[in-house]
C-alpha cells in the first residue's frame, strides 16, 4: 500500500503555442482592429495568439505611445 504512488492525469485541452515576438505588421493590425474585434474575430485575425497576448500587447503598446483607432 505504501509503495503505490498515485497517478495524476491532466487534461491537457488548452492549445499550444511558441514563443515569437510580435512583428511590425502584426502590431499596426492589431492597433487598428482592437476596439473594432471581438474576442472571437481577433482569434481569426490572429490564428497563432492567444486572446490574452493580444490584450496584453495592446496595454504594451499603449504604456508606449502607440495610437489606437476608437469607434
Amino acid at each position: 500500500m505504501l509503495d503505490m504512488k498515485p497517478q495524476f492525469h491532466y487534461n491537457n485541452t488548452m492549445r499550444i503555442y511558441k514563443k515569437r515576438p510580435w512583428s511590425h505588421e502584426e502590431r499596426t493590425l492589431l492597433t487598428q482592429k482592437y476596439y473594432f474585434c471581438k474576442e472571437k474575430e481577433l482569434a481569426e485575425l490572429f490564428p497563432d495568439r492567444s486572446y490574452n497576448s493580444c490584450v496584453k500587447q495592446a496595454k504594451y503598446l499603449r504604456e508606449r505611445g502607440w495610437v489606437f483607432k476608437k469607434p
